[in-house]
């Protein structure tokens, strides 16, 4: 990249300047206007381009900052690949941040061309494959056609992967795109003003949980404004689970002689962060099924961090509270866009033998797992939840919360076993147990235990928070 183009770096680009520059310094093009267009399929279609020649950006980001991802318009990146080629784990960014980032630029059409906004840039090798390219020019009102040798001088210092999925010859080419499906899902959940606050035992129970001074009189003076918190805490201290052999008659009393206040603090967080999003009582994704296999997964999440040795083993409560918590995105979905979950729930209802996040991925270009993972982030939930809500579904992830993830992927396997949940896969390899300090021998007594002695309790808690 020359020094003009990194002099660009601090610069506000709008469409005109992206022109400007390219005629100022020789970098030859042609412009082809058009009328707005909602997607850029759409135009491409329109204007008879070829979409392996219509190059799109999709704005990645990680711990490091922000990376622009270049790639054809009939394909989507394949993110694995991108981890094990680079060793870096990326995370679509939203809506708000392109805002942020292109102020002065439509945000459907942002030119991918790194260069002009100091951005780190891996591109898609197929797509440089081509003589000629096409991109939008940020206007929303006009594309440019560029030379392949210009369009890759134009980056900054790229990385050329094969990185891309071509989605264009199976269902998921079908109809409107793929980006721009995640475009307009992501910009829906940017614009939501109905996802529910924080219920305040939540989140009273959560800024106690980061403050030493906070004794168990105080969680429990909480968890007390809520009589159906204050019976699961009492029920779960009460259970055989424990083996306590004395009375329980508080909350301060289930604190201190059995569960402890992580537990208890977890535990009624749960319960409390669940309950508030409505989902429809039938379905192949009905709230009795959901709470099923959240309750399920809280248990066997939370009995297996028991079994770890020492030094792998996971605080009880806070994989009580993964478990719990793993799969809210599709609560999330349910209560705040109805539509979209109805269809979801009848796709799933009459193609079982399919991954949910695969027909999420038909019906809005992006999965669950996403979804809650960044929605909860506006209640501050403790990011070792968040990211096990956002990866649980990956048995590569080597991030550092990998024995909270690893643990809810394991609990969803087993229960994948049982016909319980959305996990389509039961393998439990070797490399799996190894990474958690578990063997199948430990990992079936304690699965053994929960269903043959506490399937009851934990089928009760389920309709509880069905209901």
């Amino acid at each position: 990249m020359t020094n003009k183009i990194k002099e660009l770096k601090s610069k506000a680009i709008d469409p005109v300047y992206v022109r400007e520059f390219l005629s100022d310094h020789g970098f030859a093009c042609e412009s082809i206007f058009h009328q707005p267009s909602l997607t850029l399929e759409s135009l491409a279609q329109q204007l008879l381009i070829p979409l392996p020649q219509f190059a799109r950006m999709q704005l990645l980001r990680d711990s490091k900052g922000y990376v622009m991802a270049i790639l054809p318009l009939d394909s989507s990146l394949d993110f694995l690949t991108i981890k094990n080629e680079l060793g870096r784990d990326f995370e679509m960014a939203w809506p708000e941040e392109y805002s942020a980032l292109f102020s002065k630029l439509n945000s459907h059409s942002i030119p991918p061309l790194s260069g002009l906004f100091g951005m780190e840039s891996i591109i898609d090798a197929d797509l440089i494959k081509n003589s000629f390219i096409y991109l939008p020019d940020g206007s929303g009102e006009g594309l440019l056609k560029i030379s392949c040798e210009d369009f890759v001088a134009l980056q900054n210092e790229p990385k050329i992967l094969n990185m891309a999925i071509d989605l264009s010859g199976g269902q998921l080419g079908k109809g409107i795109g793929m980006s721009s499906k995640s475009k307009l899902m992501r910009e829906k959940i940017a614009n939501l003003d109905s996802l529910p606050p924080m219920p305040d035992v939540a989140s009273k129970l959560l800024n106690m949980s980061t403050d030493p001074e906070t004794m168990a009189e105080d969680i429990a003076g909480v968890i007390e404004t809520d009589p159906a918190i204050v019976a699961q805490v009492m029920h779960y201290a009460r259970s055989p689970w424990y083996g306590y052999k004395g009375e329980i008659n508080t909350v301060e009393e289930a604190i201190f002689s059995i569960l402890g206040m992580d537990m208890v603090t977890n535990v009624a967080l749960g319960m409390s962060a669940g309950k508030v999003f409505s989902i429809p009582s039938e379905g192949a994704l009905s709230a009795p099924k959901l709470w099923r296999h959240s309750v399920y997964c809280a248990a066997l999440t939370e009995g297996l961090s028991r079994a770890m040795p020492v030094r792998y083993r996971v605080k009880p409560g806070t994989a009580y509270l993964s478990g719990l918590l793993h799969n809210i995105g599709l609560m999330i979905v349910a209560h705040c866009f109805g539509e979209e979950f109805h269809t979801l729930s009848m796709q799933a209802e009459e193609h079982p033998e399919e991954d949910v996040a695969d027909i999420e991925l038909q019906l809005y270009g992006m999965i669950h797992t996403e979804i809650g993972a960044e929605l909860m982030r506006r209640w501050n939930l403790p990011e070792k939840v968040i990211q096990v809500m956002r990866h649980h579904h990956n048995e590569q992830y080597d991030g550092e919360h990998q024995k909270e993830v690893l643990l809810v992927l394991l609990a969803n396997r087993i229960l994948a076993g049982m016909n319980i949940g959305d996990e389509k896969n039961t393998e439990l390899s070797a490399e799996l147990l190894e990474k958690l300090g578990l063997d199948e021998e430990t990992v079936c007594s304690v699965v053994d235990g929960i269903f043959e002695e506490h399937s009851a309790e934990l089928d009760a808690m389920v309709t509880r928070l069905a209901a």
